[in-house]
């Protein structure tokens, strides 16, 4: 149980990926595309790869996003790469 609240702990506090973000010019003409609004009172970041820092904002910050997803013939459902 200790073990369990420990290692929750930690994960709470490890980084997070970085450069997941970055935009591409194209996507596969198969993958579906889904568009999502992103609210966050984390601040925004310079580099558009991250969109948003790991510091809080003075105000909430807004952005409008698009995911490809590949079809499920080539990804396992559930798996993000």
């Amino acid at each position: 149980m200790l073990a369990s609240a420990l290692a929750a702990l930690l994960w709470g506090c490890a980084s997070r990926p970085t450069n997941v973000l970055l935009p591409v010019a194209e996507t596969s003409p198969s993958a579906s595309k889904v568009e999502m609004l992103v609210a966050t009172t984390r601040s925004r970041s310079s580099n558009p790869a991250e969109m948003f820092t790991g510091e809080r904002g003075l105000a909430p910050s807004f952005a409008e996003i698009t995911v490809s997803i590949p079809p499920a013939s080539v990804r396992k459902v559930g798996e993000v790469a």
